[in-house]
């Protein structure tokens, strides 16, 4: 047998015991009721992602992301700790519901992500065509630094630790930074004083974003800011888990200063403790929207416009959507919770179990190609969507469709201006040769 014939015999043998200890769990879980089974089998499955996924060290951070919504549960469905403040749609068969649809989601992106992405060990700035464009670096830098100013308002640092979440206000395109920054980067010329300043306005941003409530503008600009400068540099496993472990804590404990208490435990609406975690926060949004489906108070009506609506947001500003586009809003009419939600359950809304099953798909067919696609606008739609995976996996997917394809028509527009000052610029030194002759 030849080495690729025993490569595909082990994948092959692979996907089958995962799809023979899945169909074991099921039953498991089904007959026995044992959602513990169901929990670990999603746990195992993230991790033989992160595993599967070993030579991009950008997707090992998306799925270990990912990995922390499954740990979160361990104290619910293992001792039956509560993990949400709020309790209306805390209910066991709820939860149930949610991990389910998740785990059915991660099941089907392992099936879906090809071995491909696996073998190839180039980075994906290294797939970046670079430009030496002063004025057009210099008109994304103006951009970067109005967003810096104007983006996000709010409470300054003195006054935001210790008093909990304040009141901020920001602007739609405060998320664009990330864009920009992408920009100026690739007509930085990869000069080093220009590097300088990309890097310099990105540690502002991220400072004054996680002071007013900006923890995932934050945490997509460190990761694009991980693609530029980090992932080139080939950093060593070790490094990378141990950068990985600390970041999180990092930002893990600066919540909890900011707002004010070092304690896990907090006191829910009804006065019974539960272990604070913005984790089960977007865990219990979920269930809120599962809950409303099984009610049928999100009925079929509902669930077309809703998903009509999310249709109409990646087009038109959120405002001017049907009211039933916002999954996460409408539903606060019925009954309060934190907000966000797992983009499996929002697909579970929209278009059941299938919705499920195809949001996976197309995501796994976006990892497929993130290191062999030579289109520089595909490749950068990719990015932008790996880089936003905080917000469209735990908070609002329309990021998912709409940041990442206006971006990429700033791209193009960038790309086009370049194209036509070379010509310009040519055009002008044919014609002072012209003159000198």
């Amino acid at each position: 047998m030849d080495v690729a014939s025993a490569r595909i015999s082990k994948d092959f043998l692979s996907k089958y015991v995962v799809i023979l200890v899945g169909a074991l769990v099921m039953c498991y879980w089904y007959y026995f009721n044992e959602n513990n089974a169901l929990l670990y089998y999603g746990i195992l499955l993230n991790i033989i992602l992160v595993h599967k996924l070993k030579n991009s060290k950008i997707l090992q951070l998306v799925f270990l992301f990912m990995l922390t919504y499954l740990l979160n549960l361990i104290p619910y469905f293992s001792y039956g700790i509560n993990i949400a403040y709020y309790e209306p749609y805390a209910r066991k068969e709820l939860f149930e519901s949610v991990l389910f649809l998740h785990v059915l989601f991660l099941f089907v992106l392992y099936l879906f992500i090809g071995n491909k992405v696996n073998k190839n060990k180039e980075t994906l700035i290294g797939k970046v065509n670079m430009k030496d464009n002063l004025m057009l670096y210099g008109i994304s830098i103006a951009v970067m630094s109005f967003i810096l100013a104007a983006g996000k308002t709010g409470h300054n640092l003195t006054e935001s630790i210790g008093k909990g979440p304040q009141l901020t206000e920001g602007l739609a395109i405060n998320e664009y930074f990330l864009v920009f920054t992408f920009v100026a980067y690739v007509f930085s010329g990869n000069q080093r004083f220009r590097n300088a300043i990309i890097l310099i306005l990105s540690v502002l941003y991220i400072a004054k974003n996680t002071i007013a409530e900006g923890r995932i503008e934050s945490l997509q600009l460190i990761i694009l800011l991980f693609v530029l400068y980090v992932d080139k540099k080939r950093i060593s496993n070790v490094l990378f888990w141990i950068g990985t472990l600390v970041g999180y804590s990092l930002m893990s404990v600066f919540e909890k200063v900011r707002i004010g208490t070092v304690s896990f435990y907090k006191i829910g609406e009804n006065g019974s403790p539960y272990l604070e975690s913005n984790q089960g926060d977007v865990f219990y949004s979920s269930s809120v929207y599962v809950g409303l489906v099984k009610e049928n108070i999100f009925n079929d009506s509902f669930r077309l416009h809703s998903f009509i609506g999310y249709i109409e947001r990646i087009f038109l500003p959120s405002k001017f959507a049907a009211s039933e586009a916002n999954v996460s809003l409408y539903s606060k009419s019925y009954t309060p919770s934190g907000g966000g939600g797992l983009i499996s359950a929002y697909f579970y809304v929209w278009l059941s179990y299938i919705g499920v099953v195809l949001i996976a798909v197309f995501l796994a067919w976006i990892i497929n190609k993130l290191y062999i696609t030579k289109n520089p606008y595909f490749l950068f739609y990719i990015i932008m969507v790996v880089v936003t995976f905080p917000r469209w996996f735990a908070y609002d997917p329309i990021t998912l469709f709409k940041l990442t394809s206006y971006g990429v028509i700033i791209f193009f527009g960038f790309m086009q201006l370049d194209l036509m000052l070379n010509k310009y610029n040519r055009k002008i030194a044919g014609r002072m040769a012209l003159n000198q002759l």
